[in-house]
């Protein structure tokens, strides 16, 4: 039974309770085996509450993203949205959950479709959720809010610039007024001049409407800029979480701690140097997943599996040096 973080202090929202992802990987005339892309993670989101995962390439965040906005199942585990099981209450998600539950998607040059216009790709959903009769005035309403010009409504995706395509790919989400928005990567394709706006879009947005985010980033400048609190993927497995502050002012856990000495001013999502021997997620050994890549191992982290241990209030860390 692993610790639970100090609850934000509003009532959960949303919840995700021992989540696992595996795929089995392997030909039809080669070995079946497994592919572990997320293992057991829990965690809580509150209402205008906001959380950062953050880790490299590979760590599981997209993975998660994808399940929590149910365009992918779990292989165990369960989520729950205002203490309800959400699987029970709809096996199959419906326009309810669509409803409460919207994402942004880290292209913004694929995310829209460019034989439409920017007034169809707002009012569609608006549409959908029976607002069909205001759709166009709301869609320009929409623009205005994640600062465009109305009249972007008559032009198509590919005559907007990237960061315009992305805020456009906001409104879409904001449109039918989700308790919970998750953003992955929404940042990383866009230029540096760019990142700043769409982050206050973010901060203006969650604000105003009281939203629960989980935003997806491998970019801790970004996290700092946008969460509450930091969840530390690594191998599909939570290895570290606690307030942002706290987390990335004195790291608990290895991994963290080389993912901020990779982090270079003015590009904040240098590699993480690598290291021989690096665990692979297919048929994964019994012991700690970062230990073929970290510089502190010792004995036992190549046998066995750290426990998500709470080495201090409101802090969690998954490593044999920090257990109590």
């Amino acid at each position: 039974m692993q610790p639970e973080m100090i609850p934000p202090t509003a009532p959960p929202l949303f919840e995700v309770r021992g989540l696992s992802r595996r795929f089995p990987v392997g030909g039809p005339f080669g070995p079946r085996r497994t592919l572990r892309a997320l293992h057991e993670v829990s965690f809580s989101v509150a209402r205008g509450d906001s959380v950062a995962l953050v880790g490299e390439s590979g760590s599981g965040k997209s993975t998660l993203a994808r399940l929590v906005v149910r365009l992918d199942d779990p292989s165990g585990g369960t989520m729950l949205l205002d203490g309800h099981d959400v699987y029970t209450a709809e096996p199959r998600p419906t326009l309810a959950y669509r409803k409460r539950v919207q994402m942004v998607f880290q292209d913004p040059f694929g995310s829209l479709n460019p034989a439409h216009t920017i007034g169809h790709h707002l009012e569609r959903p608006l549409r959908l959720h029976g607002r069909a009769e205001d759709a166009p005035a709301r869609a320009r309403e929409l623009l205005v809010d994640v600062g465009l010009p109305a009249d972007l409504a008559d032009r198509s995706a590919r005559s907007l610039s990237g960061g315009q395509r992305q805020r456009v790919a906001i409104a879409r989400a904001l449109a039918v007024k989700p308790d919970l928005l998750v953003a992955d990567e929404p940042t990383s394709m866009l230029d540096v001049s760019l990142r700043a706006g769409v982050l206050e879009l973010f901060a203006r947005e969650r604000a105003a409407r009281g939203l629960a985010c989980l935003f997806i980033t491998h970019d801790l400048g970004a996290a700092r800029a946008t969460a509450d609190r930091v969840l530390v993927l690594y191998g599909g497995m939570l290895v570290e979480a606690g307030p942002t502050e706290e987390v990335l002012a004195a790291p608990l856990h290895p991994y963290t701690k080389l993912l901020m000495a990779a982090a270079l001013p003015g590009d904040l999502r240098a590699p993480l140097p690598a290291r021989p021997g690096q665990a692979s997620s297919i048929d994964p050994g019994p012991g700690c997943p970062f230990a073929a890549r970290c510089p502190l191992v010792i004995g036992r982290c190549r046998d066995s599996l750290p426990v998500l241990s709470a080495p201090s209030p409101g802090r969690l860390a998954r490593c044999h040096l920090t257990e109590t």
